[in-house]
């Protein structure tokens, strides 16, 4: 989704904030989930929260189709050139994407792999263990309230309340970065620098280990439950400041080729995702939350490096890719 933003927005800001309010609704839905699903669930029947997933997912996703408009400008001028064609009853419009053999699926896929810039391993490596901690959220919680601290699931569901306050706080840290930062150094250099979106993903960096940390060392029956459902907040901002900061990060690198790579780096952080959460629940269970959420959250301190090394050395990482931006 974010990149379809770059064909219809051209300027970082209005990308930014279109992209933090995406994420708004993107991860609060993630944090939110578990609270209202465990309810349906004990009220109604564990069908319900899949019916109830279900129905939602039809209403929006239709309602997407039908108002989401096409926003390449290649396919754009291919069925502008069909119907001019169609319309004069010859074939001498040719748009310039419908020149010459289109390549296969595994040539186009071998190109980009080939020829992707290393900022692009970089962030897939760094997002997937990013992803994967967001998918742990919900083994990891149970564990810790429910195991224990002996709650009921629907009492233990609303420990998610400090991911969902966490996701709000970043997003809002998105937007204002936007607005604040990014809109105004493009206004007043005229240059396109991809860079400037990852301060918040270095500050989400740090969060994130953070929040792992706190969470697992006050996950004892004798610490006030408070204070381990507030860890969620650094959890979740600081997963949601280094997602979306790479998101945003990667298709303001590549812009046209925004959507390959993009869907690399969905492709393989989404393999990551599942089987992450298995790994890290028999990391947990074997060695405690205490111990396995330490070895994670080191995990993540030892990851701090990546965004900071993209903060100072982009522009000549980007050099090695020639689908990335360059100046």
């Amino acid at each position: 989704m974010t990149g379809m933003f770059v064909d219809f927005l051209k300027d970082p800001t209005s990308r930014g904030i279109a992209a933090a309010m995406f994420s708004m609704s993107v991860f609060c839905g993630p944090a939110a989930g578990p609270i209202v699903g465990t309810v349906v669930t004990d009220r109604f029947g564990w069908r319900w929260s899949a019916w109830v997933t279900l129905i939602f997912s039809v209403v929006f996703g239709l309602a997407a189709f039908l108002v989401t408009p096409e926003t390449s400008e290649a396919v754009i001028l291919e069925r502008r050139a069909q119907r001019l064609r169609k319309k004069t009853g010859g074939d001498v419009v040719v748009c310039a994407s419908e020149k010459g053999e289109k390549p296969s699926v595994a040539a186009f896929c071998g190109e980009v792999f080939d020829e992707a810039g290393a900022d692009l391993y970089i962030m897939t490596v760094y997002m997937s263990f990013v992803y994967g901690i967001i998918y742990l959220t919900f083994e990891l919680y149970p564990q810790a309230f429910v195991v224990v601290r002996d709650w009921s699931t629907v009492d233990a569901s609303m420990s998610f309340f400090g991911i969902l306050g966490g996701a709000v706080v970043a997003c809002i840290v998105l937007g204002a970065h936007t607005i604040y930062h990014v809109g105004p150094r493009f206004a007043e250099t005229n240059q396109h620098v991809p860079e400037r979106r990852l301060p918040p993903m270095i500050l989400g960096s740090i969060f994130l280990p953070a929040g792992i940390f706190w969470f697992s060392w006050t996950s004892f029956p004798e610490v006030p439950a408070l204070a381990q459902v507030f860890s969620g907040v650094l959890i979740g901002s600081g997963a949601i400041l280094s997602f979306m900061s790479g998101i945003l990060y990667l298709s303001e690198v590549y812009l046209v080729h925004a959507n390959s790579a993009l869907a690399i780096n969905n492709f393989i952080r989404s393999v990551f995702a599942a089987a992450f959460p298995y790994v890290g629940k028999l990391l947990i269970i074997r060695l405690g939350i205490n111990v396995g959420g330490s070895i994670l959250g080191g995990i993540c301190v030892a990851l701090v490096p990546f965004p900071v090394i993209l903060w100072r050395y982009g522009s000549v990482v980007r050099g090695w890719s020639k689908f990335a931006f360059q100046k």
